[in-house]
């Protein structure tokens, strides 16, 4: 005998029970037996717990199992502990996480609020019962985003197994970023929260895109960050914030805001530019023009040009109004500061202006902000074309991103 069964959705199983044809040759049409369908009723296995207040699934958020994202990316997610060796600081604790970078694996992490980038800053990293020493490869400041390469084992924490601690590394995982910084307001991400005895996150936490700030409480932020909405335990700096697919949506700042459950997040394009310079093998820093534009209009109109500044050079003149940076629209001067933040001294871009009636591209090589070679030769150029001190800066004149991230409201 075989069996048919039918699903209809969730609600119920229509099973309905045939006699094979083998079975019945010399059975005629009317002594055939049709027992009649049997209903059976589906009830859902779930557990709902109370978070906040709020009744949720455990284990599956807006369609998405948080148990097999966290087991497929926590791998990559390791425990960043911030010491001074002169001692007279505790060690401050952050998130980092792996990801490739010109062939070889580079940790991403956030420098806290209270740990000071200096000489005598120590990184150690944890993962696995595990602590090894660090080494910072790129520290873009204004918003703490910095890339680390792991060391040896430093001795204090060795795995209670005995496992070699220069195998460690063997099959741990690495993230991915999203190709394009084009997350939809109210999109869902996930974070990780609660770092375990051994140095790893213990759960993944769903949250939600509220918006981008560009300013905020009075604050004129470096460049825009994400505003999140995450209900976390003890948010940590360098947390990697992921969409549904695993893949790094932005960087967890830890940054205190108004709300217990908002928090900022760094857009991977700041992440991108210290891998581009990391793989290039130059120095990281924002990027100068040369340009001035007004901050009394959104339009994001030049007002004025340098004199033999990179935005000289290219050919961009008082007047013309960016249309688009590297191939990105700009509508607005929030957009423009953010592109310009997002460039590498030294490499070249497209930019796109409308001048009068008509719409003209130009190439465009920035510099470093406060470098004296402005052209990249080799030669220290005139001082009277260098960017002028931050007592000289107007932040009502020059709401370029080099200049915002040295001005406060």
């Amino acid at each position: 005998m075989r069996t048919v069964v039918t699903v209809f959705g969730l609600s119920a199983l229509v099973a309905s029970l045939t006699i094979s044809s083998a079975q019945n040759e010399a059975q005629d049409d009317d002594t055939r037996i049709a027992p009649p369908p049997v209903l059976l009723e589906a009830t859902a296995a779930t557990t709902t717990v109370a978070v906040g207040g709020v009744g949720v699934d455990e284990s599956v958020r807006f369609g998405v199992s948080l148990p097999n994202l966290h087991r497929r990316t926590v791998g990559a997610v390791v425990e960043v502990l911030w010491s001074h060796s002169s001692g007279g600081m505790d060690a401050i604790a952050s998130l980092g996480f792996s990801v490739n970078a010109a062939g070889a694996e580079v940790l991403v992490t956030v420098l806290p609020a209270r740990a000071v980038a200096d000489e005598n800053l120590r990184v150690d990293v944890r993962q696995n019962q595990v602590t090894r020493s660090a080494k910072m490869l790129r520290l873009d400041e204004p918003t703490g985003v910095a890339l680390l390469q792991i060391g040896g084992a430093s001795g204090e924490g060795e795995r209670v197994d005995g496992a070699r601690p220069d195998r460690i590394d063997e099959g741990r995982q690495r993230l991915t970023l999203i190709r394009e910084d084009k997350p939809q307001s109210a999109a869902v991400v996930f974070g990780f929260d609660q770092v375990s005895a051994d140095g790893g996150p213990e759960r993944c936490v769903p949250g939600r895109i509220a918006g981008r700030d560009s300013r905020y409480q009075g604050e004129t932020l470096p460049t825009s960050l994400w505003r999140i909405h995450m209900n976390l335990g003890k948010p940590l700096a360098g947390a990697p914030l992921l969409n549904e697919a695993g893949d790094v949506v932005a960087i967890m700042t830890a940054r205190e805001l108004s709300a217990p459950d908002e928090h900022h997040a760094v857009p991977i394009p700041v992440l991108s530019r210290l891998l581009r310079d990391l793989g290039a093998d130059r120095p990281s820093g924002v990027a100068w023009i040369g340009a001035t534009f007004h901050i009394d209009s959104s339009t994001p109109q030049i007002v004025k040009v340098r004199e033999d500044s990179p935005a000289q050079r290219a050919g961009l003149r008082s007047q013309d109004v960016v249309v688009s940076i590297g191939g990105e629209e700009v509508r607005t001067l929030d957009q423009l500061a953010d592109a310009f933040y997002y460039l590498s001294a030294g490499q070249a871009t497209q930019v796109e202006v409308l001048r009068g009636l008509e719409k003209l591209s130009f190439r465009l090589v920035p510099t470093l902000f406060g470098n004296s070679d402005l052209d990249g030769d080799g030669i220290e150029d005139s001082s009277d074309s260098r960017p002028p001190p931050d007592a000289e800066i107007e932040e009502s004149d020059t709401p370029s991103a080099a200049v915002r991230s040295r001005k406060r409201k």
